[in-house]
């Protein structure tokens, strides 16, 4: 039986968010203390560079955040 896609996965040299084996685009997100932005339209997660996050869920304001190679938020 495969294993069900969970959490962030590496795939075709992007990161990608899956929720019970689902592509799933979130938004703003935060797993084991650190923030991920997962772009709502594809499930894919943004790093490597800045974006301008809307979608916060809440967690933070909007504004540009960095993001490392890992996707993690690279907070100041």
């Amino acid at each position: 039986e495969p294993e069900i896609k969970n959490g962030i996965v590496s795939e075709n040299g992007s990161l990608h968010y899956y929720v019970d084996g689902v592509l799933t685009g979130a938004g703003l997100i935060q797993l084991d203390g650190d923030y991920y932005y997962v772009k709502t339209s594809n499930g894919e997660v943004v790093h490597g560079r800045t974006y301008w996050v809307t979608a916060t869920n809440g967690l933070l304001p909007s504004a540009q955040y960095t993001f490392a190679d890992d996707g993690k938020m690279i907070l100041e």
